[in-house]
């Protein structure tokens, strides 16, 4: 059946990832050394891989575009995290600009994964720490 696969996705910070906070606001890391996943998600990762969920990984990182880390820094941690984890893919929105139509909350980086992937949405999920990873 078309459109039949099901995914879960997975917000980077605070969720595959821990975040470290600075005034009670979470802040991403800059380097690979800083990397430390959240207790349990390699097993969770391995379960619904198992149960034929795709794994894909949706984080903004605006800190590229504020001139706090590089691109390069950014795409070092998430392919270290994409392996590890054995995630399926990953979609990064760099702006800092909340009516780009792929920054978290919009539906940029899922719609374009639904297209990927042939993706069914009603039968997917997503997984944030904050509102911004899935408000509506």
């Amino acid at each position: 059946m078309v459109n039949s696969k099901r995914a879960i996705f997975l917000d980077r910070d605070g969720v595959l990832i821990e975040a470290p906070t600075i005034k009670n606001k979470p802040k991403s890391i800059k380097k690979l050394k800083e990397l430390k996943f959240i207790n349990g998600i390699i097993s969770f990762c391995n379960y619904y891989k198992k149960k034929n969920f795709i794994l894909i990984m949706v984080t903004n990182q605006p800190d590229v575009s504020r001139g706090k880390t590089s691109k390069k820094n950014v795409v070092e941690i998430n392919n270290f995290i994409k392996k590890k984890l054995g995630l399926n893919d990953l979609f990064v929105c760099y702006s800092n600009d909340d009516k780009n139509f792929n920054r978290k909350p919009n539906p940029g980086m899922v719609l374009k994964s639904k297209s990927k992937h042939k993706l069914n949405l009603k039968k997917s999920f997503i997984i944030g720490d904050r509102w911004r990873d899935i408000g509506v």
